[in-house]
């Protein structure tokens, strides 16, 4: 896959383009082709590691996982779709 979970903004790349941005479009594709999205990480001090932390930012941002409609903030991106999220803490053990 060859994700970089850096953000990275310049001149060329601003994060109000993102939406649109070619390197983040094959891993939106398959977002939007999936039913279930499951995330299955280990508990990092409290949080979910780095690489995962990058890739949710980059993915589920304004503009893409939803927008402003109103008084709301929606999106049909996500709409229908279930998540499943696995943590394992520091034992091993699934929370």
């Amino acid at each position: 896959m060859g994700f970089n979970p850096i953000l990275v903004f310049n001149k060329q790349k601003r994060r109000r383009d993102m939406h649109s941005d070619p390197d983040f479009a094959r891993n939106r594709e398959q977002l939007i082709w999936a039913d279930i999205i499951v995330f299955v990480y280990p508990n990092w001090w409290g949080r979910p590691p780095a690489m995962l932390m990058g890739y949710i930012d980059q993915m589920f941002f304004f503009g893409v996982a939803y927008k402003e409609t109103g008084k709301m903030y929606q999106r049909d991106f996500l709409r229908g779709k279930a998540l499943l999220n696995f943590v394992r803490d520091q034992k091993g053990e699934v929370l």
